[in-house]
């Protein structure tokens, strides 16, 4: 069995904890306080662990391995120049704003909410999918069944979507204008339908947003 974490120097008010290191088969969860330089150098470096952002505020970076798990629930991740993310993150609340969100190869995205600032790149054997309560590319909407992952294929054009909470989504898909959505060729981008926000409750409790991978 592995450790759990709870972060008690970070659940406290004002506290601010420079840096968090998850080691195999360990846990963390973040409720309250800050963690790391606002504006600063990555932090919150971890390999084959899980950590959990349910609330507090975590500044300078993320960076993960692979097979670990990020769980971004609530929350804030400000002023992050750069997040990198290897393994699989979960992301269905908060706000993040991050120059830089990257999917690395091997890494799996979920994306059900949050107010998601800043560029997303996904390089060659990324994956993300996007549980949306509707999309469209281009102004055309797409026709998807709810439950079902729809691979999308294209690969330039403005998409707009509605996450499962409710929170707006757009991004220049491989464009110049900012925010963009960047694919490498071999990455990978999906969409489930959703009926509606309150449907994210049991989204989260089906335990859609997994680690678990398409392939």
């Amino acid at each position: 069995m592995g450790r759990v974490h709870q972060c008690p120097a970070v659940r406290q008010d004002h506290d601010r904890v420079a840096s968090l290191r998850v080691g195999t088969s360990s846990e963390a969860r973040i409720s309250e306080g800050e963690l790391g330089p606002i504006g600063g150098q990555d932090i919150g470096l971890y390999n084959s662990g899980t950590v959990t952002l349910d609330g507090g505020l975590v500044g300078g970076g993320i960076e993960t391995m692979s097979g670990s798990v990020t769980n971004i629930l609530q929350g804030s991740v400000i002023d992050a120049e750069l997040c990198r993310f290897q393994g699989t993150v979960n992301v269905i609340g908060g706000d993040i704003t991050t120059d830089y969100f990257i999917i690395l190869t091997g890494g799996l995205l979920n994306l059900a909410g949050s107010q998601f600032r800043g560029d997303l790149t996904l390089n060659s054997g990324a994956d993300a999918n996007l549980f949306v309560t509707d999309l469209s590319i281009d102004g055309v909407r797409i026709d998807l069944v709810p439950g079902l992952t729809q691979l999308l294929t294209q690969r330039t054009g403005l998409l707009e979507a509605t996450l499962a909470d409710g929170t707006s989504f757009s991004r220049q898909l491989n464009g110049e204008l900012y925010p963009r959505l960047t694919l490498e060729p071999g990455a990978t981008l999906s969409a489930t339908l959703v009926p509606s926000p309150s449907s994210l409750v049991l989204l989260t409790a089906a335990g859609l947003l997994s680690a678990r991978r398409r392939r």
